[in-house]
């Protein structure tokens, strides 16, 4: 299985190939990934600009603000497939949250904070994930 900091690692180098490529609708860039199972190969898709709602902190340098509201977001659909015979095709555990197979990431236009994450997890079903407090370096 993919460990967590593996997967935020070659997660930043997708979402930057989804962002920085065209800027057409499904634009798609593919990374293979080595777990401990297998190879997996995972894809970034660019799904287009939408308006998700927030509400977070966001600590940085100039100090403490509460975000809430409407922002524009680019959503990255985020697939896994194994490579290796020995895995189940599309069924690849994300290593976050027992996510599996497929996750759609919605990054803050200008900041590209992760403000959404959701995917399916087994036995429970869809499970998402809301940014609640950022820090900023």
């Amino acid at each position: 299985m993919p460990t967590y900091i593996a997967l935020l690692n070659y997660t930043q180098k997708g979402m930057e190939a989804a962002k920085d490529g065209p800027a057409r609708r499904d634009a798609a860039r593919c990374l293979s990934m080595p777990p401990a199972d297998g190879f997996v190969e995972v894809t970034f898709t660019a799904g287009g600009l939408t308006y998700e709602r927030v509400g977070f902190e966001e600590v940085g340098t100039a100090g403490r603000r509460r975000r809430e509201g409407d922002v524009l977001v680019r959503r990255v659909r985020v697939t896994a497939r194994a490579l290796d015979a020995a895995l189940s095709g599309d069924d690849v555990d994300l290593g976050f949250l027992g996510m599996r197979g497929k996750l759609t990431v919605d990054l803050e236009v200008g900041t590209d904070l992760p403000v959404r994450l959701s995917g399916d997890v087994q036995h429970i079903g869809e499970l998402t994930v809301r940014l609640k407090r950022a820090v900023l370096a």
